[in-house]
């Protein structure tokens, strides 16, 4: 089939006559849709021809534009494109643009065409069309041409210091500290969402959220109810995309069990903690093994969308101190091969830490920016070759499965929208933790030494001879004959770190003297 363009009315550039669809570019130039043509004379003849020569840039970026693509600035003052889709925003790379331009428009050229101008006729197959477009799409489809796209400006609905949303495919749900309010997207007209932050699922609220997870959670709180508050409370702030314009907290997931220095355990059940997160929010997940400080690419999977980093399994040697910058000022993101990124700290994702070994929480730095929770060995103790899955014995199905959880679904996101309800009423609860000053002590000193102070509890506000402590330490504790009196008192000075207290020396005919002095809250 043929598509027959002509300009048979064109009486002149100065007529203004000129039909659709034909563009005048100049007196021997125009285009037809997104092709341009010129009007040239044959070698070695007077005779003129049509030729095809380009695409009319002009048109393809309109194109572009009816195919939802635009740019937009990001916080950096930095442009990234985008296509939208309704009131639906997602991030595209150049090339993507080019695959759907290539694909919506390109291969949608199956016919030849015919084009007339100036009484002279030339006909064009689709494969020369697309020679054409092969032969010059660098030249379009480059960051540069690009940022001609038009700009988006919308405001992207996100959450704020006493709300937040949640986009699931039929509807949005708001939480607040008065409740779970279902919002119709139709009523969303001035703003946009991201599409990476719908979740996938058709929400419908029960009044029912006992579940498997909230029984779950239940356990590994040692079904103690202030620790269960805690969990909640913690859930709900790390669902909530909001933080302080100084920065939020690290929320860090440890064994409540003591672990021996060098044999960590795990199996608590803190990986389906933050599979939990993850289920309603953007999650970055990083292996924190191979953290490395010097390492400025160590962020690069994060993204402007992210809304949780998932540091996993961190290894022994990772320094907390390597966070505060981000935590406090917000994340400048380096990628390989790609623009830097900088999310500032009120945008900032939340941060879960998942460790099966004590990090170091020393100073009021540290400690200002982590909330702990302690998981309960109800789960792992069950756990003696490593094959066994005491989640799912106890369960009876395996969480976050397509299959297994046809019913629950429903149920835990019920359950976990009240976690943000619950955060908004009481913000984050704290509690009194079980065993973090003793995995603190076992992971930073050594065992006998934590066997000696459990034994011989320093009271507060009392004075101690410091080589009648260590003298007392060797004769019943230890047999190590390396450990001197100076590696003692460190280990003494780090137990004052993990506990309220302060120490605080004197000496006195050449005897030293030491208090552990109680810090005034």
């Amino acid at each position: 089939m043929i598509n027959y363009v002509n300009n048979d009315l064109y009486t002149g550039m100065d007529s203004g006559k000129v039909p659709n669809p034909y563009t005048i570019i100049n007196n021997n130039s125009f285009a037809y849709g997104i092709w341009e043509f010129e009007l040239i004379s044959r070698k070695g003849s007077q005779l003129k021809i049509i030729a095809l020569k380009n695409l009319h840039r002009k048109v393809v970026l309109d194109e572009l534009v009816q195919l939802g693509f635009c740019k937009r600035i990001s916080n950096t003052d930095k442009e990234l494109f985008i296509r939208e889709d309704g009131n639906i925003i997602s991030e595209v790379t150049t090339k993507i643009i080019q695959d759907v331009f290539y694909n919506s428009v390109i291969l949608g050229q199956n016919d030849d065409i015919k084009v007339s101008f100036e009484g002279i006729e030339q006909e064009f197959s689709a494969i020369e069309l697309r020679k054409v477009y092969f032969n010059v799409f660098h030249l379009i489809f480059n960051d540069s041409f690009l940022l001609h796209l038009e700009t988006h400006d919308k405001k992207v609905l996100r959450d704020e210091k006493n709300c937040s949303y949640f986009f699931f495919n039929n509807c949005i749900i708001k939480t607040t500290a008065q409740g779970i309010q279902t919002i119709d997207y139709n009523n969303i007209v001035d703003e946009c969402i991201w599409e990476d932050q719908i979740i996938d699922y058709n929400f419908n609220q029960v009044s029912n959220m006992e579940c498997h997870y909230s029984k779950f959670i239940f356990n590994v709180a040692n079904q103690e109810e202030d620790r269960v508050n805690s969990f909640k409370s913690a859930i709900g702030y790390l669902l909530h995309n909001h933080n302080r314009s100084t920065g939020g907290q690290c929320v860090i997931l440890y064994d409540q069990a003591p672990a021996r220095k060098g044999q960590p355990e795990g199996g608590t059940g803190k990986g389906l903690f933050a599979n939990a997160i993850k289920r309603l929010r953007v999650t970055a997940k990083i292996d924190g093994k191979k953290i490395r400080s010097e390492d400025k690419f160590k962020w690069q999977s994060i993204q402007t969308t992210t809304q949780i980093i998932w540091i996993d399994d961190v290894h022994s040697k990772f320094s907390f101190e390597d966070l505060h910058s981000n935590l406090s000022d917000g994340w400048t993101i380096e990628k390989k091969h790609q623009p830097e990124i900088y999310i500032p700290a009120v945008d900032s994702p939340k941060v879960i830490i998942a460790s099966n070994t004590v990090l170091s929480s020393s100073g009021t730095t540290n400690i200002r920016r982590q909330f702990i929770l302690e998981f309960s060995n109800h789960y792992s103790k069950h756990i003696i070759t490593g094959n066994e899955e005491p989640v799912k014995n106890e369960h009876q199905c395996v969480f976050f499965d397509a299959q297994d959880w046809v019913n629950e679904w429903t149920r835990f996101y019920t359950y976990m929208l009240h976690c943000s309800v619950y955060y908004f009423k009481n913000g984050l609860v704290d509690y009194e933790k079980k065993g973090l000053i003793r995995n603190q002590l076992l992971q930073n000193t050594c065992d006998d030494f934590v066997e000696w102070l459990d034994a011989n509890s320093l009271l507060p506000d009392t004075e101690y001879n410091i080589k009648t402590l260590f003298e007392d330490y060797k004769s019943g504790y230890s047999d190590d004959s390396d450990i001197k009196q100076n590696m003692f008192s460190k280990w003494i000075k780090r137990y004052t770190d993990y506990s309220n207290l302060e120490y605080t020396s004197r000496s006195s005919s050449g005897t030293k003297f030491i208090k552990l002095v109680t810090k005034c809250k």
